[in-house]
């Protein structure tokens, strides 16, 4: 995977041509689809909550620490399956 330096913590990632950061602290939709199982409206529906819930703006960063304290989930299992894939 080809990867360029654009901004502090970026890079964009030339196979999906997405802004991605250094250290995969953020969930997107996809991510939390992969990890509960669910599909990718239902994903984006928790990350909605989850922000609701924090106060943040619609297309606010959810970090994988916000998403499992709001859902009680292990940190340290969610981002083992968010890095095996």
């Amino acid at each position: 995977m080809q990867q360029i330096y654009v901004a502090e913590g970026f890079f964009l990632n030339y196979s999906t041509c997405l802004l991605t950061p250094m250290s995969a602290i953020s969930l997107c939709a996809k991510d939390v689809a992969s990890l509960l199982n669910v599909s990718l409206d239902t994903g984006k529906r928790h990350l909605q909550r989850v922000r609701a819930h924090l106060g943040k703006p619609a297309r606010g960063v959810v970090t994988i620490a916000e998403f499992c304290h709001y859902y009680q989930l292990d940190e340290a299992e969610v981002r083992a399956a968010l890095d095996r894939g």
